[in-house]
């Protein structure tokens, strides 16, 4: 990662973040404008990260940064059935989101027979079906692992 000073762009710093948790720590700069630039070296990814941060002119001081990354490994499928009890019918979404931090992944339409998949990085998931009328349903935790690599 490299920290980049506004507006000159002029490199400030190098950063190594570690390797297992990914946390680092910046020290010794003056308040002001910054970008945090991040490259995603990981394979098959395609997308850097450019973050603007602003130390406070006052105190010099910035909150803990929580930065994720895209996924950038081979996705795996979730599926299931989603029906109405009333009437059989599809429900009219079903929601997965992150067990830990329930942070959306993704909505998905059912077919009107209520089955439905998606396409999810490897995780843990909780997955909710939702109808107009109706009262939400919630399961999970549903552990999602790697497709397994054809060799």
């Amino acid at each position: 990662m490299q920290l980049l000073r506004r507006p000159a762009w002029a490199r400030s710093q190098v950063v190594t973040p570690d390797p297992v948790s990914g946390a680092f720590t910046v020290r010794g700069f003056t308040p002001g404008d910054y970008y945090l630039l991040i490259p995603d070296t990981r394979p098959g990814a395609t997308d850097d990260r450019l973050l603007r941060i602003t130390l406070d002119e006052t105190t010099g001081a910035l909150a803990p940064l929580a930065i994720h990354m895209p996924y950038a490994g081979a996705l795996t499928t979730i599926n299931g059935n989603a029906t109405k009890a009333i009437d059989g019918s599809g429900a009219d979404d079903v929601i997965v989101r992150a067990w830990g931090s329930h942070g959306h992944v993704i909505d998905v339409v059912p077919a009107p027979s209520g089955d439905w998949s998606a396409e999810v990085p490897p995780g843990t998931y909780d997955i909710t079906y939702r109808s107009a009328g109706c009262q939400p349903v919630c399961h999970g935790p549903y552990t999602i692992t790697a497709p397994e690599e054809q060799g």
